[in-house]
Parts: structure tokens; C-alpha cells; sequence
């Protein structure tokens, strides 16, 4: 009889012990599962030191496109221009035209157009699009929206900001100064543009960055 009770005594503490490492291993799993979410749960981060201390020719010919899918423009000989990685340049300064070109180039990133107070899932960031179509120095420029939420840009050979025309931190490009035509010298560069027109935002999956893509 003794024997036979030290034998269930052994059985409920080994199942006690099982059911205590059962609950400990699932409250692990769970912890793990919110770490994992918090690690992977990522968007581009503003690294002005970084973009600008770039060599001269990596710096000039990463523009505004490259810059919002976080990319250096490394031994290239121009700036890249929407559809130049797919069917070819945008031939108009439309923003369905360029968008089209965009979705083209990174045709595996279903990008798609959202409302402004959206928010993007995990590991997606939101880029912003808008145009100066009027008169001989058209152009196109992109923000994009950084970790931290505020918005960043880098105009050109210039230097990577998160200021618009006014000086003002960029909390929403749609309201931001978009009006860098500040003298009509028909240079056509990245000073003589008023981006008046407002294309969208767009949802951009985030593959981790920045990359160098070699030209």
C-alpha cells in the first residue's frame, strides 16, 4: 500500500511538474510572439548624417525616388527615374502615369493608394507623391514617412531634410510648403519648383535598409 501511494505521489508531482512547464512554455511562446511583433514591426529611419556624408557621386545621383524605397544610387551616371527599372521613363507629369511607372518598377510591392490618416501595417511605411506640372521646369518629388512618424525628403543632388520650403518640420507633406520657387532662372533645379499638385499617399512594404543598388 505504502509503495502504491508513493507511486501516485510520484505521477501527480511529475503531471504538476508537465502542467508548471506547459504554462511557463506557453506564457514563453506568448512573450516571444510580442518580441518578434516589436522586432519586425519596422520603417525607414531618418539617418541625415548618414545620406549626407555619402561620396559626391552616390549622393548627387540618389534623388528623391531612390531615397523613398531607402536606396543608394552607388557608380551611377544619372539620377533614376520612375520606370527606368521596368517598361521605361514616365513620359508625362501625371500622377497616375508616374504611379503607374512606380507600381511597374517595384511590381512585387502591391503599393497601394490610402487615405491620409491611414496606418500602414507592420513592416509597411507610407511615401507621398506630388507634381509641378505647369510651365517649362516640370518636375515630380517624394517624401517619405520615417519610424519616428515625421516626414523626410531629399530634393535632388541636395542633402536628405525633414524641413519643407518654410523651414517647418514636415509633419504632413499635404500641408507642408511645397513652394521652392524661389527664383525663375530656367536652371531647372531643385529650387525653381512649386509641387502644387498633391498626387496621394501610397502604403510601400519595408524590406529593411537603407540598400546600395549598384548601377
Amino acid at each position: 500500500m505504502d509503495s502504491l501511494l508513493h507511486g501516485l505521489e510520484h505521477i501527480i508531482h511529475l503531471n504538476n511538474n508537465q502542467s508548471q512547464y506547459f504554462i511557463n512554455n506557453n506564457n514563453n511562446n506568448i512573450n516571444n510572439n510580442i518580441n518578434n511583433d516589436k522586432r519586425v514591426c519596422k520603417a525607414p529611419r531618418y539617418m541625415p548624417n548618414l545620406w549626407n556624408n555619402l561620396d559626391k557621386n552616390t549622393r548627387e545621383y540618389t534623388n528623391c525616388y531612390s531615397y523613398a524605397f531607402d536606396r543608394m544610387e552607388v557608380d551611377a551616371d544619372k539620377k533614376l527615374q520612375p520606370g527606368e527599372l521596368s517598361t521605361g521613363k514616365f513620359n508625362s507629369y501625371n500622377c497616375d502615369e508616374i504611379l503607374n511607372k512606380l507600381r511597374s518598377d517595384y511590381n512585387t510591392f502591391n503599393i497601394l493608394q490610402v487615405p491620409k490618416n491611414y496606418k500602414p501595417p507592420c513592416n509597411h511605411y507610407k511615401i507621398a507623391l506630388v507634381i509641378d506640372d505647369l510651365g517649362e521646369e516640370q518636375d515630380y518629388h517624394f517624401y517619405r514617412q520615417d519610424s519616428d512618424g515625421y516626414w523626410s525628403h531629399k530634393p535632388g543632388k541636395e542633402e536628405v531634410r525633414r524641413i519643407d520650403a518654410s523651414g517647418n518640420l514636415i509633419t504632413d507633406p499635404e500641408t507642408a510648403d511645397r513652394n521652392y520657387d524661389t527664383s525663375n532662372d530656367n536652371q531647372n533645379n531643385e529650387t525653381d519648383n512649386n509641387y502644387y499638385k498633391f498626387c496621394g499617399y501610397y502604403s510601400v512594404p519595408y524590406e529593411g535598409g537603407p540598400f546600395k543598388r549598384l548601377n
